[in-house]
């Protein structure tokens, strides 16, 4: 009888710790799609990818790039391709479901939908 307890506690505290490891919550906290008011479309991925998707003109045109967010800072790093729209670097503040970038432009606020 005892090692069956023993064996119980054994399973229910190997769950426990594969649920507290894997929790959705904390691991794609700023994950999702985000949306300015030129609706231009700033795409976060699980995987620290991320697009951006322009529609200003009569074509999309996509960057695509990594971000990181320490401490509320977003940064995005795209990619050094010729084709894409965007170039360099993006830094901004995420504050609840916002994210400000820091440039001047007024397509610099984006909303999580």
């Amino acid at each position: 009888m005892k090692k069956l307890i023993f064996l119980i506690l054994i399973v229910i505290t190997i769950v426990l710790a594969k649920g507290f490891g894997e929790n959705s919550y904390t691991k794609g906290l700023y994950t999702g799609k985000y949306v300015s008011k030129c609706n231009t479309i700033l795409e976060l991925h699980k995987n620290d990818n991320c697009t951006i998707i322009n529609t200003v003109y009569k074509d999309a045109f996509y960057s695509q790039g990594t971000y990181v967010v320490d401490n509320n800072n977003i940064k995005i790093t795209f990619n050094k391709n010729k084709s894409d729209y965007y170039k360099g670097t993006l830094e901004g503040k995420v504050d609840g479901s916002t994210i400000k970038f820091d440039d001047k432009s007024e397509d610099n606020i984006f909303v999580k939908q």
